[in-house]
């Protein structure tokens, strides 16, 4: 897709040097006064930096557009994009609560000494957990790594 048809469904555009504008977010409209800037770089890839602090993929949506648009086609060596279904905060809120799970089951074995099959199993589905939200954030690097210390060890 050409950054011109970007342009063109956005409003208040404004050019800022070659392959660099300025316009308002379609979602907010700007109303802080913060716009969303737009990049086009080497090979026709269009970035989207929105300084009104709404979300990328929310703006391309809003114009009618899918995220692989802002992307020029490639020559088939490229891996499919990532979708989340958890925003970052979701995912480390979500680590977190399961970190303190952790931290009262090892207080608990701490002061009883006893480590039961139901603190094993929880402290499993813990550590399933963290390396599943890590994985959704980073595309299977994290599990790939953990797998190459498990052999290792």
């Amino acid at each position: 897709m050409s950054v011109d048809v970007l342009l063109a469904r956005l409003h208040n555009v404004k050019s800022v040097k070659p392959g660099q504008w300025v316009a308002g977010c379609p979602l907010c409209q700007s109303k802080k006064g913060r716009p969303v800037a737009i990049t086009e770089r080497d090979g026709g890839k269009i970035l989207l930096n929105p300084f009104c602090g709404c979300e990328t993929p929310e703006i391309v949506k809003a114009l009618g557009l899918r995220m692989v648009d802002l992307f020029p086609p490639s020559n088939g060596h490229h891996s499919p994009p990532i979708t989340r279904r958890f925003s970052a905060e979701q995912v480390l809120l979500a680590l977190a609560h399961e970190i303190g799970v952790a931290e009262v089951i090892a207080v608990d074995v701490e002061r009883t000494g006893d480590f039961t099959p139901t603190q094993r199993q929880r402290m499993g589905l813990i550590a399933a957990r963290i390396t599943a939200g890590l994985n959704s954030m980073s595309g299977d690097r994290v599990a790939d790594d953990l797998r190459r210390i498990r052999q290792a060890s």
